[in-house]
Order: structure tokens, then C-alpha cells, then sequence
């Protein structure tokens, strides 16, 4: 028996992350950064473009589900932004603007190491907790 859409609602939440991330973030600072890559978690990584923003999913563990254990109603969703550019101001910068918009999607930060370079690039990483409910709207919006 194929399990229907509502009952695969969980599926939904790291493309619906990366795409309101990509999407506000783009409209916070896109015109300073007209070249602003994002890389969805399904491709491959490539650190052609610079800057370049990659969102990926670090755990995803179940908190909830049924008292008959037929449906699974939350899950604790940890992600890691990853910020490359050619100076660590525009690293800095962008994840400051990362972090301001996973917080208005309701993720609270855990860590914020500080910028590290590599040969010419700089790295900026950061990542957030959030509790994904199924009836959870604010995110799947």
C-alpha cells in the first residue's frame, strides 16, 4: 500500500527550508550579490561560483508519533549552512543574513564557529534546530 501525501508530510521539509532560505535571502541581499549561488542539498557541491550558499540536512530524528505508532507527527531538524567566498567579509556578511532568516523561520542557532580560510576562500558555517511539527505551518509556508 503506497503511503499517501499527508502521510509523507516530513518529506517536504528540506526543500521547503532551502527554497523560503534561497528566497529571502536573495530578496534581503540579491542585489549586492547578483552572483549568489545556492546549492540544494540534492546537488553535487561545486565551488565554482563564488559566493556560493550550500543548505544541507545534518539530522533529522523523530519526536513524536501516535499512540498506535502509525503516524509520526514531529521531527527535530538540525541544518548546516555553508558560506564560501574570495574575501571573509562577504562570508561574514552572507551567513549574518542566513542566520537572521533561519530565525525567522523559526531555527534557533546552535553554532557559529568563526571564519576559516582555505588557500583564496573563505568559509562560513552555521547551524540550527528547529522542532518540524506536522500541522506545522510556519515553514511549509
Amino acid at each position: 500500500m503506497a503511503l499517501t501525501e499527508n502521510e509523507l508530510w516530513y518529506s517536504n521539509i528540506v526543500p521547503v527550508t532551502f527554497t523560503n532560505l534561497k528566497t529571502r535571502v536573495k530578496k534581503l541581499i540579491g542585489s549586492d550579490y547578483p552572483k549568489l549561488k545556492f546549492v540544494s542539498p540534492n546537488e553535487a557541491y561545486t565551488e565554482s561560483n563564488f559566493p556560493t550558499v550550500r543548505l544541507r540536512l545534518v539530522d533529522m530524528v523523530e519526536v513524536g508519533n501516535g499512540l498506535d505508532f502509525d503516524a509520526i507527527e514531529a521531527f527535530s531538524t538540525t541544518f548546516q549552512a555553508d558560506v564560501i567566498s574570495l574575501n571573509a567579509k562577504d562570508s561574514e556578511r552572507i551567513r549574518t543574513y542566513i542566520i537572521k532568516v533561519m530565525h525567522d523561520l523559526g531555527y534557533r542557532t546552535l553554532s557559529v564557529p568563526n571564519i576559516v580560510r582555505d588557500g583564496n576562500k573563505w568559509y562560513g558555517f552555521a547551524r540550527f534546530r528547529r522542532l518540524v511539527q506536522e500541522t506545522d505551518m510556519t515553514i511549509i509556508q
